[in-house]
């Protein structure tokens, strides 16, 4: 047995993965599992603000026309989140195993403090604002602070005791890394990135609420123009087309988790024609709501 296959097999014994793929929190606060032991075809994908880093297999992210190979060798760092679409190639004896780790604002200000820890690698702010999903190659820190932490997810004790710090490392390793200076814009409420992560923190807060490109671009501190223009850049996606796909992302969990019917998901979503949210959830997901049901039933 690979040493990939018997880690995932570990932590499915631990998490009791409850499907051939999914996404599980932790008993870390800021660490999720994904997973998948069978193909997955391009999917749509809005992760949180965090680093990914594969423990086995390989998946493609597609944005904006841009293909992002990642595996063991290389994660992403997901400075706004960014959606897009996902695809792998997993197997039953090649499963794609992979951890999640939620950027904590407050440590990653505390680590850009440390004289010395980080040196910038770009102006403060640079005239180009690239777009939120950036891959980067695992160093040797990086990489053996994320052996320790799969190490102590197959314990629940190690989780308790150990899961943050270690998680907090593993934002600091990428904070040092090659896209450090993406994340350090981050810890500047004055640079882009920062604005337009305070303006996506807002939609996030709550989806449904309805929220004028005004009231985004004031939360953000910038022109309506300005803040039109950085949150494209930064997510690929106008302010409204990214709204729709956060609601409807939500709306996809939350028929996944099976407690609601479609129609009182549409209204919590924030749609009041079901048959709208009918339609665009069907040309986002390429299957309709109803058979998201039936697919969990099933």
């Amino acid at each position: 047995m690979s040493d990939a296959l018997e880690t995932f097999r570990g932590l499915q014994e631990v998490y009791e993965f409850p499907a051939r793929s999914g996404t599980i929190q932790t008993l870390a606060p800021r660490v999720k599992l994904f997973w998948s032991t069978e193909r997955i075809e391009r999917t749509p994908a809005l992760p949180d603000q965090s680093i990914v880093i594969l423990i086995s297999g390989r998946k493609t992210a597609h944005l904006d026309g841009a293909r992002i190979e990642y595996d063991r060798d290389n994660y992403l760092v997901v400075s706004v989140p960014v959606p897009f679409a996902c695809a792998s190639d997993a197997t039953e004896r090649n499963p794609l195993l992979g951890v999640s780790i939620d950027i904590d604002l407050p440590a990653l200000n505390r680590f850009a403090n440390i004289p010395g820890a980080v040196q910038p690698q770009a102006p403060e702010e640079p005239t180009f604002l690239p777009p939120g999903l950036q891959p980067a190659p695992v160093d040797g820190g990086l990489s053996d602070a994320t052996r320790r932490l799969v190490r102590a997810l197959r314990s629940p004790s190690d989780t308790l005791a150990l899961g943050t710090s270690i998680a907090d490392e593993i934002v600091y390793r990428a904070l040092t890394g090659a896209h450090g200076a993406t994340l350090l814009a981050l810890t500047r409420p004055s640079s882009q990135h920062a604005r337009i992560a305070r303006a996506i923190s807002e939609i996030h807060r709550d989806p449904a609420r309805a929220l004028s490109l005004d009231e985004l671009a004031a939360v953000a501190g910038m022109s309506v123009r300005s803040f039109h223009r950085a949150f494209k850049a930064a997510t690929c996606k106008t302010p409204l087309q990214y709204i729709k796909i956060v609601r409807l992302s939500m709306a996809m969990n939350l028929l996944q988790g099976g407690a609601r019917e479609v129609g009182a998901v549409a209204r919590h979503v924030g749609y009041e024609s079901g048959s709208q949210f009918s339609r665009e959830f069907k040309r986002h997901f390429r299957m309709t709501p109803a058979a998201v049901k039936v697919r969990r039933q099933s």
